[in-house]
């Protein structure tokens, strides 16, 4: 029997190259779709109470000073985009996630909706804390004190750190190679391929995107570092077990081109056509 050759210290980096590329691409993609589920689920809110809005690339503007505003209505429109990025998330790992056609990169789109979907809740309560924005105002219309909003977040952010730890498997269900899974050297590496580099290059990425007006609205910005409390906590999970079968592992060598063309095609809608807002 032939034995198969070693591969390359060249092709080994190579690979882990694209490998960080198609997760960043993927990682972009499942932000900008989460955003736009989160905005326009408070967007179809308002309207129940007939309140306009307008959809910026760094931002969802109201009049504040609409009469239609009530104690009411502030908590349920707040509420609602972090509780169905909640549920998004949910469906997406619990169900979604597990579906047998799914494999590869197909995969990896939807643990990082499910991701981002999460962090939309849990993250999103602790940014709005922090800047007084989004979320954070369900806080302060719940007339919550500084205790109360500390012990939330606290709450909230060990139930994210739990997500993460636990999402160490599915990240596991991605890769390609049972080797990489497999061996205690190569899942550090894999981890850090798949999720951690990923989510610092598209954060950078998402940025310089939203350059220079998220300086001015930090509400979404705050929650790109909130990402960490799940990102960071799936190196940890040593003992995270990984049910191998054959068809989730799909072999990719280069840059996936269907993740880009899309990723472009969302960047453009979403940095030119909302760069002077949409009215709704």
């Amino acid at each position: 029997m032939k034995k198969r050759k070693k591969p390359s210290l060249g092709e080994r980096i190579r690979k882990d190259y694209i490998k960080i590329i198609n997760s960043t691409l993927i990682f972009i993609i499942s932000y900008i779709l989460i955003y736009c589920i989160y905005q326009f689920t408070v967007i179809f809110t308002a309207s129940l109470w007939g309140l306009d809005s307008t959809l910026y690339y760094f931002d969802l503007a109201f009049n504040d000073y609409s009469h239609l505003w009530t104690s009411h209505n502030i908590l349920i429109i707040n509420l609602s985009g972090p509780v169905i990025s909640l549920i998004a998330g949910m469906i997406l790992i619990m169900f979604i996630f597990k579906l047998k056609q799914f494999a590869g990169l197909q995969k990896l789109l939807i643990l990082w909706l499910s991701l981002h979907g999460f962090n939309h809740f849990f993250g999103a309560f602790v940014s709005g804390v922090l800047t007084g924005e989004g979320f954070g105002y369900v806080a302060n219309w719940l007339y919550m004190d500084a205790s109360m909003k500390i012990l939330f977040s606290l709450v909230l952010i060990f139930i994210f750190v739990l997500t993460g730890y636990y999402a160490t498997r599915n990240f596991f269900e991605t890769a390609y190679s049972r080797s990489r899974v497999q061996k205690k050297g190569y899942r550090t590496v894999f981890l850090m391929n798949q999720a951690l580099l990923p989510w610092i290059f598209g954060s950078m990425i998402i940025l310089i995107v939203k350059a220079p007006n998220n300086l001015n609205y930090p509400y979404e910005t705050c929650m790109l570092l909130t990402m960490g409390f799940v990102i960071i906590p799936i190196f940890f999970n040593h003992k995270a077990r990984h049910w191998l079968r054959k068809r989730w592992f799909t072999k990719r060598y280069s840059v996936a081109l269907d993740y880009l063309i899309l990723l472009i095609l969302l960047l453009g809608v979403f940095r030119i056509v909302l760069a002077n807002g949409l009215e709704f």
